[in-house]
């Protein structure tokens, strides 16, 4: 988690919430979904109705 954080702007605050369901998937799964929604968050929509 630490090194994902570099890329936040400073002063961000992050909140990460799991499901109960995420207490049986694995780390590498877990990680893919943070990954992938702070490249969501990072990345401004490219449209006007904010799809890429």
């Amino acid at each position: 988690m630490r090194d994902r954080l570099v890329d936040l702007p400073a002063d961000t605050l992050l909140v990460v919430r799991a499901l109960p369901t995420s207490v049986m998937a694995p780390s590498a799964a877990l990680g893919r979904d943070l990954d992938a929604a702070l490249r969501r968050l990072l990345c401004p929509p490219h449209g006007r109705d904010g799809r890429r």
